[in-house]
């Protein structure tokens, strides 16, 4: 089956314990998905951690085969605000953040790559 890699960025060292409860959740969710022949049939989902460096992160979207569908993370807020600037720049993957509350990423002009899994800061304040 064809792979269609999601990579998980921005893994600091201060996230390693949060990291590595989360290796263990995505390891059971895609062998959900990929054990079902109804979902995406002929393609293998997986996912690859990696380091938060702007070179590392694009060499790994234009040079890896199959081609990177979508980026995944980072863990919050300040390290998302570094790098979607970058990845839509020079990369048309979308990025997808699960731990990202700013308001920035609501500009659709800048941020039309980006899609937010938590409501914004502004919303859960009200």
């Amino acid at each position: 089956p064809m792979g269609v890699p999601f990579i998980l960025s921005l893994v600091t060292l201060s996230e390693n314990s949060v990291f590595s409860w989360m290796n263990g959740v995505w390891a059971s969710a895609l062998k959900q998905l990929n054990d079902d022949p109804t979902v995406l049939p002929n393609h293998t989902v997986v996912f690859s951690a990696h380091g938060n460096t702007r070179l590392e992160l694009l060499a790994i979207i234009n040079f890896t085969t199959p081609l990177v569908l979508a980026c995944l993370g980072p863990i919050g807020s300040a390290a998302t605000t570094i790098v979607a600037p970058e990845l839509f720049q020079y990369a048309d993957t979308p990025l997808l953040g699960f731990a990202t509350a700013t308001v920035f990423s609501t500009d659709r002009q800048r941020f039309n790559l980006f899609a937010r899994i938590m409501p914004s800061d502004s919303h859960q304040a009200s």
